[in-house]
C-alpha cells in the first residue's frame, strides 16, 4: 500500500493539470443555477495564490482549519490551498446546528476557521457568534479568544456579494496571492508528504459523539485511483454529482475522481432536482452516482426529459430505464468514512447476475476478513458476518486513542461494524 500512497493531493493535482491545462475541470452551478467554469490551469493558478494568502494569515503545516461551505468552487479552491500547505481541513456538514459545530471546532482543536456568509436561511456568522461570543466582539484580525474553543484565532469569510465583516479575513483578498508570503508558502508546500494529514472528516455520531476520522493525503489519492481504474473512468469523462464535499461521496467520489483523471466534474452547490436535469441536459455528463437520482428521474419524467448522455447511472426502474436510456452500469460501492469512501466496487466486467446486487471486489491494496463478530473467526463464503478490512484505512480518530485502539485489532484489521457477506468468488 505504501507505493499506491506516494503522491501528495498538490502533485496529483499538478500532474492532472499538465495533461490538458484548458480543459474544463469544474463546471459549478451556485443554488440559483448561474454556472460557472473553471480549467485545470485556472484551478492551479488560484489555489497557488490562495495558499499564499492563508499563509499570510497564519495557516501553517499540520494546523487543523474548519471549512464551513457548501458547495462552491471557494470550497474546492480552499481544500487544494490547504493541500499545498499541508494543513488538515476539517470539513463542516452544512447540515449540523450550531452545538454540533462547535464541538467538531473544539474538538478538533482548529486553530482556523474558513466559512461562507449564509445560505438561504443560514447565517453562518451570527451561527458562529452563538457558540463563540467572542467573535460577536470586536477583536484585531487573528487575534480572536473565546474559552468556548480556546484554539481558534482566525476566521476567514467568504461574503458572495462583497466584502467580509470586519471581524473576519476577506477570502477574496487572500485568493488575490501575498506576495510577501509567497517564500513561506513555497516552503510549506516543498516539506508536504503524502502521509500528511489531509482530513480530519467527522463521521455521523451514530454510536455517540462524531468521531474525527483522519485521512492522509496519499490515502486519498490512492483511493481517486484504484476505485477510478475498477470503474473504467478515463480523462474523457463528465462526471456529475450532486453529494456534499463535506461527504466522502463529494469529496472522495466526485472531486478525487474527476483528479485524477483530469477530467471534469459538474456538480451544484445543493441538491434541486430540476438543476440537477438542467445540468445534465445542457451539460452531458456520461456517469452519475446513484445518490439522489430517485428524485433526478421524477423531475426528468415530469418534464419529458430523456439523460440520455449518461451511460454510468443506476436505473433500478422503469422509470429510470425510460428516462436513462443508455445507462448500461450503475457504481456500487461499499466502504466508510474510515476507508477513504469506498473500499470495494463493482465493474462493468462483473457477471451481469451480480453487477446490480454485489459491491463487486476488495479495490487494488485492500484485503478483507469476513469474521464472526463475537468470536472474530473468519465464516465460510455466503455466511453473514463483520467486514475487517486492512490496507487503504484511516490512521485512527483525532484525539482518541481509546476508541482508536478498539477499532483496529493488533495486527492492524479496522473492524468495520458492517455486516456483509461474500460470494465464492470473492
Amino acid at each position: 500500500m505504501s507505493a499506491m500512497r506516494s503522491e501528495t493531493i498538490w502533485n496529483m493535482l499538478e500532474t492532472s493539470a499538465s495533461v490538458n491545462s484548458e480543459r474544463c475541470a469544474y463546471v459549478a452551478a451556485d443554488d440559483h443555477g448561474t454556472v460557472t467554469r473553471m480549467t485545470y490551469a485556472e484551478v492551479v493558478q488560484r489555489a497557488l495564490s490562495l495558499s499564499e494568502g492563508l499563509a499570510a494569515v497564519g495557516i501553517r503545516r499540520g494546523d487543523r482549519v474548519v471549512l464551513w461551505m457548501t458547495n462552491r468552487l471557494e470550497w474546492i479552491l480552499s481544500y487544494l490551498a490547504l493541500m499545498r500547505l499541508g494543513a488538515a481541513m476539517v470539513p463542516v456538514n452544512t447540515f449540523l446546528k450550531p452545538p454540533e459545530i462547535a464541538y467538531i471546532i473544539a474538538q478538533s482543536g482548529a486553530r482556523h476557521l474558513i466559512m461562507l456568509d449564509g445560505f438561504r436561511t443560514l447565517d453562518m456568522p451570527a451561527m458562529l457568534a452563538e457558540i463563540c461570543p467572542a467573535f460577536g466582539r470586536p477583536h484585531a484580525l487573528g487575534q480572536l479568544f473565546d474559552e468556548a474553543m480556546p484554539d481558534l484565532r482566525v476566521v476567514i469569510e467568504f461574503n458572495r456579494t462583497g466584502k467580509a465583516k470586519s471581524n473576519s479575513y476577506d477570502w477574496r483578498e487572500l485568493a488575490r496571492g501575498e506576495t510577501a508570503a509567497r517564500g513561506l508558502a513555497d516552503s510549506m508546500a516543498a516539506r508536504v508528504t503524502p502521509t500528511d494529514l489531509a482530513m480530519v472528516k467527522y463521521t455521523s455520531g451514530s454510536t455517540g459523539f462524531p468521531k474525527g476520522v483522519m485521512l492522509e493525503q496519499g490515502g486519498i489519492v490512492a483511493n481517486g485511483r484504484a476505485h477510478s481504474r475498477r470503474v473504467g473512468i478515463t480523462g474523457n469523462d463528465i462526471y456529475f454529482s450532486m453529494m456534499p464535499f463535506f461527504h466522502g461521496g463529494g469529496s472522495i467520489w466526485g472531486l478525487t475522481t474527476m483528479m485524477v483523471n483530469a477530467s471534469t466534474l459538474v456538480f451544484a452547490e445543493a441538491f434541486i432536482p430540476d438543476l440537477a436535469v438542467d445540468l445534465i441536459v445542457g451539460e452531458r455528463p456520461n456517469i452519475m452516482m446513484a445518490a439522489l437520482a430517485h428524485e433526478i428521474v421524477e423531475a426528468a419524467e415530469r418534464r419529458g426529459a430523456v439523460l440520455d448522455s449518461l451511460t454510468i447511472a443506476h436505473v433500478p426502474s422503469e422509470a429510470a430505464r425510460k428516462v436513462m436510456p443508455n445507462a448500461h452500469f450503475g457504481i456500487l460501492p461499499f466502504g466508510l468514512t474510515e476507508t477513504y469512501g469506498p473500499a470495494a466496487a463493482n465493474s462493468l466486467h462483473d457477471p451481469a447476475d451480480k453487477r446490480m446486487a454485489f459491491s463487486g471486489r476488495m479495490l487494488d491494496g485492500n484485503q478483507l476478513r469476513v469474521v464472526d463478530p463475537d468470536t472474530g473467526r473468519d465464516v465460510p463464503p455466503g455466511t453473514v458476518g463483520e467486514a475487517w478490512i486492512k490496507g487503504n484505512v484511516m490512521r485512527g480518530y483525532w484525539g482518541k486513542p481509546v476508541e482508536t485502539a478498539k477499532v483496529f485489532t493488533e495486527d492492524g484489521w479496522l473492524k468495520s461494524e458492517d455486516l456483509i457477506k461474500v460470494d465464492e468468488d470473492g
